[in-house]
């Protein structure tokens, strides 16, 4: 690690002369920091360059932006193209089958109720269910209405579940 941090100069010298045109004072790691900075720089432009201009295009997998709504319109065409062919053949195959007299009755429909026990049924209440539904219409406590004979107005004689 000491390496990289001890410092190095670099100098640009005329060759006739000897005079020094341009010094500069380098470490390892600023170097190594600089190559990787330019690097990943490069990197980012140039999917820059290739994500937003029209050079994505001849990327294979890449489709213009127009011929893709333009396929998916066509695909969505098709699809209700099929549907109505489809609803079309099923058509003409009822309308041969009724001229030809080839016509399938609905078993499901207009059967008789076999079950004829109706009689039997008893509807009549309870004793236990009567007394509930005496003891539930003379209570009041789950009303929510406005009661004039206890006096008092406004929204203290509304009762609130919390």
């Amino acid at each position: 690690m000491k390496r990289l941090l001890h410092r190095y100069r670099l100098v640009v010298m005329n060759d006739d002369t000897f005079e020094e045109n341009f010094s500069l004072r380098l470490t390892p790691l600023g170097i190594f920091i600089l190559v990787g900075s330019v690097t990943i720089a490069m990197i980012m432009l140039v999917i820059s360059i290739i994500a937003f201009t029209p050079l994505r295009e001849y990327i294979p997998g890449y489709a213009d932006v127009g011929m893709r709504r333009e396929l998916i319109s066509l695909t969505m065409r098709s699809d209700s193209l099929e549907r109505a062919l489809i609803a079309q053949n099923l058509f003409t195959d009822n309308l041969t089958n009724v001229l030809q007299g080839n016509i399938k009755t609905d078993t499901t429909q207009n059967r008789p109720d076999k079950n004829n026990s109706y009689d039997k049924l008893k509807m009549d209440a309870s004793q236990k269910e009567a007394t509930l539904k005496e003891t539930i219409e003379s209570q009041d406590q789950y009303s929510l209405s406005f009661e004039p004979e206890s006096g008092k107005n406004g929204i203290s004689n509304f009762f609130f579940f919390t």
